[in-house]
C-alpha cells in the first residue's frame, strides 16, 4: 500500500463541538519551514528559571504588577512597593512603607513611562488612583504629583509619552492631560502666595509654600509686596531653583546644580508679603493642556503611541490623535480620517512593541478578537475557536484582568495573553502567523503544572535576558 502522510502538527483550534475540530496544542508552537524535512514541525516552549531575587517588606502573595527598563536599571512594582533593581540584582526601594502604591483598582494595572528631562528621566508611575515620580538625576521620589501641581489628573488610569510630553488620561472621563515639555512635574501654572523665614530656627532661609515643591524645580518670584532679601535686588523673571525641605518648605538655590548640592541663598530679611512663586519650564509657566475624545460616547480607559500616533483607548471605540506641532496650546490633534470602531475591555492587554501593537477588543455590540494593529488599521487576529472561548470568560466575567506580553524567543516573536481569573494562558505566534487567512492564524496554551496558566503577567527585557513577574 502507498505511504499517506497524515498531517497531525497544528495549533490551537479546539472548537465549540470537538467532533468539527478538538486540535490543542499544550506548551509545543507550531513552527513553519517551508525548506525543512516536514514544513511543519511542533517545537517546545521555553521553561522559566527561578531567579531568587528576593524584593523587602513583601510577602508572598504580593504580584509583580509591572516591570519598566530604563538604561541600566529596571523598575519593578511588586504589591504596594516600587523597587529599582541594577543587573547585579541590587534591590533599591523607592517609596516607603508610609507611601503604599496602592493595587485597588484595573486589576492591580500599573502604568509606567519616562521623559526625555535634560537633567536626567523623570519616570512617571499611575495605578488609577495617583501618580508618583522617581527622579533618576535627584534621586528623589514624589509620591502624589497632584499634590505638586492641582493640573495633574485627579485619578490617573494611564500614561505614555510622545514628543516630549507625558499623556495621562482621568479614570472615569473622556479626557488626557499633558506634562510640560520634558517635565513630569508640571501639568499647569503652579502659583501661590509664599512667605520667608530668615532664622533663626530649623527651617532658617527657607520659604513657606502652600503646594510640594521638589528640588530641582524652576520657578520665579513676583513682587506683590516687596520680596525677601536678596531676591528683591535680582532683575525681574530671574529663575531660581528649590531644594525640597518638606511638604511646606523649600530653600531657594541659584542654579539647578546648586539645588542638587545643597547649596542655597541665605535669606536675610523676610519682605513683605503678598509675593508670588510660579513654576516655569524652559522659562516659561506652565500651562493646563487638555483634550478629550468625543467620537462617540465613553471615557478613555488606555492610552499608547506607536509609530508616533497617539491611540486613546475606551471601552468601545479608539481615537488616533497626532502631534500637529509644539508651537499650538494643544500640539496633539485628532486624526479625523482615521479611527478605530474598537476599545477594550482590559487594559492590561494593550502591548506594544517589535513595532507592532496588540490588544484585546470590544465594541458596543459584544467582545471582539485579539487585535492586531498594522498601520492605522486594526487586524482580528484571533481564531474562531479562540473567540468563542473568549466569550465564555466575557460571561463569566473573566475578561477584566486579562495581562498580555509580548516575547521574543530563538527569534520568534510571541504575543503571550493571561487571564487570571479564568486560569488560562493563550499564546500568539506573531512571526510565523499569517492572519490574514483563519488557518495562519497561530495559537496554542501555555500550562504549568495542574494545568495552572503560565505564571508570567510582566515582562522586562533587561542586559539579554527576559525576566517574568508573577
Amino acid at each position: 500500500m502507498p505511504i499517506e502522510n497524515f498531517e497531525i502538527v497544528g495549533s490551537y483550534n479546539n472548537q465549540r463541538f470537538p467532533n468539527i475540530d478538538a486540535e490543542r496544542s499544550i506548551n509545543l508552537f507550531e513552527y513553519l519551514d517551508a525548506k525543512g524535512k516536514k514544513p511543519k514541525s511542533l517545537i517546545s516552549t521555553s521553561g522559566l528559571q527561578y531567579t531568587e531575587i528576593n524584593f523587602p517588606d513583601t510577602s508572598p502573595t504580593d504580584g509583580v504588577r509591572a516591570e519598566f527598563v530604563l538604561n541600566e536599571f529596571e523598575y519593578i512594582v511588586v504589591g504596594t512597593h516600587i523597587y529599582r533593581r541594577d543587573q547585579f540584582n541590587n534591590i533599591v526601594p523607592l517609596n516607603s512603607l508610609a507611601q503604599p502604591f496602592e493595587n485597588i483598582l484595573n486589576n492591580g494595572y500599573v502604568g509606567i513611562d519616562a521623559n526625555n528631562n535634560a537633567n536626567g528621566s523623570q519616570i512617571l508611575f499611575v495605578n488609577g488612583q495617583r501618580g508618583s515620580i522617581w527622579d533618576t538625576k535627584t534621586l528623589q521620589f514624589t509620591y502624589d504629583v497632584h499634590a505638586v501641581d492641582s493640573s495633574f489628573p485627579t485619578a490617573p488610569n494611564d500614561v505614555t509619552f510622545l514628543d516630549g510630553l507625558l499623556v495621562v488620561v482621568q479614570r472615569g472621563a473622556n479626557y488626557f492631560r499633558l506634562s510640560a515639555l520634558n517635565d513630569a512635574y508640571s501639568w499647569g501654572m503652579v502659583a501661590n502666595t509664599f512667605t520667608a523665614d530668615p532664622g533663626p530656627g530649623s527651617f532658617a532661609d527657607t520659604l513657606i509654600v502652600s503646594t510640594i515643591i521638589p528640588t530641582g524645580t524652576a520657578f520665579t518670584l513676583t513682587v506683590g509686596g516687596v520680596l525677601p532679601a536678596p531676591f528683591n535686588a535680582d532683575p525681574v523673571g530671574t529663575i531660581y531653583y528649590a531644594i525640597f525641605v518638606d511638604s511646606t518648605h523649600i530653600r531657594v538655590a541659584s542654579t539647578y546644580a546648586n539645588a542638587l548640592s545643597n547649596t542655597f541663598i541665605n535669606i536675610t530679611a523676610a519682605g513683605t508679603p503678598p509675593n508670588t512663586i510660579t513654576n516655569v519650564t524652559s522659562g516659561v509657566p506652565g500651562q493646563l493642556q487638555q483634550g478629550q475624545i468625543n467620537t462617540h460616547p465613553g471615557n478613555i480607559v488606555a492610552c499608547r503611541t506607536l509609530h508616533r500616533r497617539l491611540f486613546l483607548f475606551s471601552a468601545n471605540f479608539t481615537e488616533v490623535w497626532e502631534n500637529a506641532g509644539i508651537g499650538t496650546n494643544l500640539p496633539f490633534r485628532r486624526n479625523n480620517a482615521l479611527l478605530m470602531e474598537y476599545g477594550t475591555p482590559a487594559i492590561g492587554s494593550i502591548v506594544t512593541g517589535f513595532d507592532k501593537m496588540v490588544f484585546l477588543s470590544q465594541d458596543k455590540d459584544g467582545l471582539g478578537a485579539v487585535m492586531e494593529v498594522i498601520g492605522t488599521e486594526s487586524i482580528p487576529i484571533s481564531n474562531r475557536a479562540l473567540d468563542f472561548q473568549l466569550s465564555q470568560y466575557a460571561e463569566g466575567g473573566q475578561i477584566v484582568d486579562a495581562r498580555g506580553i509580548f516575547i521574543k524567543e530563538n527569534g520568534i516573536i510571541f504575543y503571550r495573553l493571561n487571564f487570571t481569573a479564568a486560569n488560562h494562558t493563550f499564546v500568539y505566534n506573531v512571526t510565523l502567523s499569517n492572519p490574514t487567512s483563519e488557518e495562519g492564524k497561530l495559537w496554542h496554551e501555555e500550562q504549568v503544572l495542574f494545568g495552572d496558566r503560565h505564571p508570567a503577567q510582566t515582562h522586562g527585557y533587561f542586559f539579554g535576558n527576559n525576566y517574568y513577574g508573577s
